[in-house]
């Protein structure tokens, strides 16, 4: 029976999952699009993380251009991640249980978050600002 994820995913994107998968290679739907979908929000755009590698998959998609240093096998794409530490299909407040995430090519590890997160949280806490009181 599939998923309500499952049935979200558009058919091009089944696609793509199934000429990878044929393909010898473990590929999943990631990022924004599995958030939104999760918490009820329309998804425009899908992700796929794989293991193949980007000469492989250029095989597989004749006509894909890769073209940039972060691995992503597109047209001037770049992808932020977030890892979870456990399965947010299992259940969705794993959403919420960060690993960290990587922001332009820098990981964050989900301590530097929190402390991240703590500072802005005291700079906007409702004190008083520019001597106004």
């Amino acid at each position: 029976m599939a998923t309500e994820l499952e049935r979200a995913i558009p058919d091009a994107v089944h696609g793509l999952l199934r000429t990878l998968w044929a393909g010898g290679h473990a590929a999943y739907v990631v990022g924004g699009s599995v958030r939104d979908t999760l918490l009820g929000r329309p998804a425009f755009d899908w992700d796929l993380a794989t293991a193949a590698l980007p000469e492989r998959t250029l095989e597989l998609f004749p006509g894909a251009i890769y073209e940039n240093k972060f691995g992503t096998v597109a047209v001037g794409n770049r992808a932020d991640l977030i890892l979870l530490d456990a399965n947010p299909l299992t259940d969705v407040r794993n959403i919420a249980r960060r690993a960290g995430v990587m922001v332009r090519g820098r990981w964050l590890p989900a301590s530097e978050l929190d402390r991240m997160l703590a500072e802005m949280a005291a700079r906007h806490s409702g004190a008083p600002r520019g001597g106004q009181e």
